[in-house]
């Protein structure tokens, strides 16, 4: 392994695990002032592992086989659906 790789898949973790993370983070403080930095940073790495557990959940509960698309698709269900919590509560 050379060092590009091993810098591109951190870099890829690190951004398969904040986005979602980060988007449920914004859903339930939806304001920047509610908790600091470093709290939304740290319950975004806690909250980032939702979409692997939610398609845990299915495989061992309804039978959904855990492949790439599954994986990615419960990373952008969950990012997405956050993010237009995040949005309709701002608005208000």
């Amino acid at each position: 392994m050379d060092g590009s790789s091993i810098i591109l898949g951190t870099v890829l973790l690190l951004v398969l695990v904040l986005m979602p993370g980060m988007a449920v983070t914004l859903a339930v403080f939806p304001r920047w002032k509610q908790i600091t930095f470093i709290e939304r940073l740290g319950l975004s790495v806690i909250m980032g592992i939702l979409p692997e557990l939610i398609i845990y959940f299915l495989n061992k509960n309804a039978g959904v086989t855990i492949t790439f698309a599954t994986t990615l698709s419960s990373i952008l269900l969950v990012t997405v659906l956050s993010f237009l919590v995040y949005y309709k509560r701002r608005s208000k």
